[in-house]
């Protein structure tokens, strides 16, 4: 996995603060403690990557990044979450994310045995099947993403960040609601990027894109800022859906 090595994250979150006051946009919460950010892992049992648990304590604790990343919080009698998260599983974040080959044969299984009209004696039977598979698959996709946060997302799908297995601190893309995959954000060399390569190059080109509206005389704006790494989310390579 391709990680950026030396973050000085204290120096990234008075970056980010000067980017946000100039595209005039609300501040992101405050960063955690490290008792707090102890106290998450505790409860979520697991360690989070070390690029994004220094993010936690140094920049913020969710807010202004690629894809608006969503904080962390204590949620009341819920514990801690992901403030709009309805996707991340937390019972299951301290197993491993793991391998399409782990569940290609089961996906095979279920697409021969998708019910077909024609073979039910009556449309009750078919439907009673048909919830029956929905259900299965519904499981199944949701096997998909153990071990991972649904960190953001764009309308089009969510980052996950993964959190457990052998693919930990790596970035991926889960775009099933448009192309039936979830795939790995990559790095220039092909590798599986990590949160703070991926935080990093976008930190970079916003800087940049600030720089020139300057040059230009025009007014620094929010923007989508197009970044290599996360532009790999429309490739051909990741998981079956």
């Amino acid at each position: 996995m391709a990680m950026i090595v030396g973050i000085d994250w204290g120096r990234v979150g008075a970056r980010v603060q000067r980017l946000e006051r100039a595209w005039g946009t609300p501040a992101g919460p405050p960063p955690l403690a490290e008792a707090e950010v102890a106290d998450a892992e505790r409860e979520l049992g697991i360690v989070f990557p070390e690029d994004y648990r220094q993010y936690l304590l140094r920049v913020s604790a969710g807010g202004t990044g690629p894809s608006r990343i969503r904080p962390l919080s204590r949620r009341g009698a819920d514990g801690w979450g992901w403030e709009g998260d309805l996707h991340t599983d937390v019972g299951a974040l301290a197993s491993a994310f793991p391998a399409r080959s782990t569940y290609e044969a089961e996906w095979g299984a279920l697409d021969a045995e998708e019910p077909v009209p024609g073979r039910f004696r009556d449309g009750s039977a078919f439907d009673k099947a048909s919830r029956a598979w929905d259900a299965r698959c519904e499981e199944l996709h949701e096997v998909q993403t153990r071990g991972a946060v649904f960190l953001g997302d764009d309308g089009c799908g969510f980052v996950l960040l993964i959190v457990s297995g052998p693919e930990r601190g790596a970035v991926w893309y889960d775009r099933r609601a448009t192309s039936d995959a979830i795939v790995p954000l990559l790095g220039a060399d092909g590798t599986h990027a990590s949160f703070g390569d991926l935080y990093m190059e976008w930190l970079d080109r916003a800087e940049r894109a600030v720089e020139t509206a300057r040059r230009d005389g025009t007014e620094p704006r929010v923007r989508r800022v197009v970044t290599p790494i996360f532009e790999t989310r429309f490739g051909n390579r990741g998981h079956r859906a």
